[in-house]
């Protein structure tokens, strides 16, 4: 007995944004789930081309940052933990991960991509607050006016700071 898949309810499952591309670039196919990340709906969506939701507007810019994926697509097959960015249809910037495999015919002829997409926004403003307080902690070490020893928790010193190291 044969086992037929239909994957258009495949994307209807899928928890994680899908995308599905032609070799241009342009979306053929999304599932909900990526059209509710971005506000807007499935139709809205086909057709578009991928620049058309990427906040580096400066094509050569894109063009240089696309090069290695290209690459890694032609060679390996697909791309994992990829970091971009998305414009969603209100003008603000959702961070995302991704996932970009290719797509081949019975011939293994290339036919185009398909994309998974995690937010991580979340992710990447925790990243950025953290990196924010480290960098006011070092200003504080570096630049203030008493010795500053920091020790681990076994007595050992990690940073010796003072007004005569300056």
């Amino acid at each position: 007995m044969e086992y037929k898949i239909d994957y258009k309810n495949v994307l209807k499952s899928m928890a994680e944004g899908i995308i599905v591309f032609d070799l241009e670039g342009r979306m053929v196919d999304v599932n909900e789930e990526f059209a509710d990340m971005l506000g807007y709906t499935k139709n809205e969506l086909i057709g578009k081309h991928v620049d058309y939701f990427s906040p580096y507007k400066n094509p050569e810019i894109h063009i240089e940052n696309m090069k290695p994926i290209e690459n890694k697509l032609r060679t390996v097959g697909y791309v994992k933990n990829h970091e971009t960015q998305y414009i969603k249809k209100d003008g603000t910037v959702v961070f995302a991960e991704v996932k970009i495999s290719s797509l081949k015919d019975d011939k293994n002829k290339l036919t185009g991509y398909i994309t998974a997409v995690w937010v991580v926004t979340d992710r990447k403003s925790s990243e950025l607050n953290l990196r924010e307080s480290e960098d006011f902690l070092r200003k504080i070490i570096i630049n203030g006016p008493e010795y500053i020893l920091v020790k681990d928790k076994n007595g050992k010193y990690l940073y010796i700071a003072s007004l005569f190291n300056k």
